[in-house]
């Protein structure tokens, strides 16, 4: 019976802790593309400076979330963020919009798939 009860324990607080894990790759997630999002707009309206400074803001943020996401996500998709960050960073100094653009799409991408694909389903379980 404390085999039962411990083994109940435990599973209750490993499916708490995937929620848990998912609500915060989610809201993490939403708050690094709006960042991105504000990039993107000064990026448009030629804003360069403010631009870079967002994008520090950006890396700020995403160096204090990368340490908690590398507990629960594969790194591969972090270091695409990390790799397309490296190249914005560059093409907002060289004031490329079209570069700059695609760079923050791909950015966004991993943002948004991240917790999608990390979410506890069946399809991600098979």
């Amino acid at each position: 019976m404390r085999v039962l009860i411990g083994t109940t324990i435990f599973l209750i607080t490993l499916i708490g802790f995937g929620f848990y894990s998912q609500a915060r790759l989610t809201t993490q997630s939403n708050n690094l593309v709006v960042y991105v999002n504000t990039i993107e707009n000064e990026a448009k309206n030629e804003n360069w400076l403010r631009a870079e400074n967002e994008l520090v803001r950006f890396e700020k943020k995403w160096d204090r979330i990368q340490n908690h996401w590398d507990l629960v996500i594969e790194h591969h998709e972090m270091d695409t963020i990390d790799e397309a960050v490296a190249k914005l960073k560059k093409y907002l100094v060289v004031r490329n919009l079209d570069l700059t653009l695609a760079e923050i799409s791909t950015i966004k991408h991993f943002l948004l798939h991240i917790p999608t694909k990390e979410r506890f389903n069946l399809q991600n379980i098979l």
